[in-house]
């Protein structure tokens, strides 16, 4: 009886001893999320700390894989967001026990907006947005220089640049657990701004009928032109520059409207055209004796200026309306030439040169010209009854010793002038006479 006493004693002592291990089973892991990345995809590994457990059955809700019986079971991917829950039961020859944890899987941030300006960039300039941003839960506006200058709305309102300039648009977009930024710029162009120049062109610049008129826009942001000049003839009535002509002396207005599809404007400008004199008038021309090097004895009515023998070429030779010869300092031996027999005193042969008639000694000549109809002309009507070609003494020198001088000529194509030596000037080889010209500007 005490010897079966003692087998049973035994016996639940030995079973109370395997109930206590079985009561120490536990189920514990850790998790950890790669580059604490949580938007997809996203790799997460799993440490292991069960005690007391043999058997290990892992389930991965949405995981891939998405089971396992390792006691590490390696790391496991999420390609979709979602919450997901992932389970570990551990078991031994007398328990299970599990444990669960729940993982919060992002959508992936792709940030991004296209802009798109309304009309054209000229300000002002109104900005739409699209927005192109995926996987965010807020949205941070910022729109340097424009109206608004924020916003936190997922789709944000137009925005208004008012002046010129380059601007940053700029928005931080996320989730709770990460941020993006995208960042695009934005250029306005200038306001319209609406100017222009006329000028008399080159053989109009003493602003008499007829007269053209080079005008040239100073515009800026400016899509369409629109000129108009009444009383006058535009060459190209749409182009920014282009020129008028006008026929009759008179008080004209000339009008350039502009717009470049957002704002219109208008400006004038007003300009007086005198009656035609046809007379040019030059002061104080500088000739230069043949060995000069500082003044030409060349000089052309068409160009209003004297040219040098090196500075003649096959472009400006036919220009030419007369050439003064001075063979020295003294003034001893001095002559007008006709551009045509320049080669035959010292000069090279002027290409295309005219043939213009020269009166060099007036005294002898049968011709009804003086000092004093020269300074008081004011236009060309003393010339026009000047017989200068049956006058012609072109072939006569003569010394410069008394002043003033009158010299005549007429061009080939029947332009009349009249030369007054005012002076002679002695400097060397430099020496020079200074005169005024008085001619027609086409033949009457």
């Amino acid at each position: 009886m005490r010897q079966s006493f003692f087998v049973i004693g035994t016996a639940l002592l030995f079973s109370s001893c395997y109930q206590e291990k079985g009561i120490d089973l536990e189920a514990n892991f850790e998790v950890t999320v790669i580059n604490n990345d949580y938007s997809i995809p996203v790799e997460i590994s799993l440490t292991n700390n069960s005690q007391g457990a043999d058997q290990y059955f892992w389930t991965f809700e949405g995981g891939i894989p998405d089971a396992s019986t390792q006691k590490q079971p390696g790391n496991i991917w999420y390609k979709y967001p979602g919450t997901y829950t992932i389970r570990l039961e551990c078991r031994n020859a007398y328990h299970s026990t599990t444990k669960e944890y729940t993982l919060q899987i992002d959508s992936a941030i792709q940030a991004g907006f296209e802009t798109y300006i309304r009309i054209n960039d000229f300000a002002p300039v109104t900005l739409d947005i699209e927005n192109q941003t995926s996987g965010s839960t807020f949205y941070q506006w910022q729109f340097e220089g424009g109206k608004p200058e924020s916003s936190t709305e997922k789709d944000p309102p137009p925005v208004l640049y008012e002046n010129p300039g380059e601007y940053t648009i700029r928005l931080i977009t996320g989730n709770e657990r990460e941020t993006q930024e995208f960042i695009q710029s934005i250029k306005v162009l200038p306001r319209l701004e609406a100017d222009f120049t006329a000028d008399y062109s080159f053989e109009d610049e003493d602003r008499e009928a007829p007269a053209v008129i080079l005008l040239e826009s100073q515009t800026t942001a400016v899509l369409h032109y629109k000129w108009e000049a009444p009383g006058g003839i535009i060459e190209n009535d749409t182009a920014p520059n282009t020129s008028v002509y006008f026929e009759q002396p008179g008080s004209y207005t000339i009008l350039l409207m502009v717009d470049n599809d957002k704002e219109t404007k208008l400006i004038w400008k007003d300009i007086e055209l005198s009656p035609n004199r046809n007379l040019l008038s030059f002061n104080d021309i500088r000739l230069g004796i043949n060995s000069s090097k500082e003044d030409g004895p060349f000089f052309s009515g068409y160009l209003r200026e004297t040219l040098k023998e090196n500075e003649i070429n096959e472009d400006n030779g036919k220009l030419i309306d007369f050439v003064f010869f001075g063979l020295n300092e003294r003034f001893s031996y001095c002559r007008f030439l006709s551009p045509d027999s320049a080669d035959l005193f010292t000069f090279n042969t002027i290409p295309q040169a005219i043939k213009t008639y020269i009166v060099n000694d007036l005294e002898k000549a049968n011709l009804n010209f003086s000092t004093s109809i020269f300074d008081l002309m004011e236009n060309d009507i003393p010339l026009r009854l000047l017989d200068i070609k049956s006058n012609d003494s072109g072939n006569l020198f003569f010394e410069l010793n008394a002043f003033p001088r009158l010299i005549l000529f007429e061009t080939d194509d029947g332009r009349k002038g009249a030369i007054k030596i005012k002076e002679k000037i002695i400097a060397g080889s430099n020496s020079y006479i200074n005169v005024d010209i008085k001619m027609q500007k086409t033949k009457k």
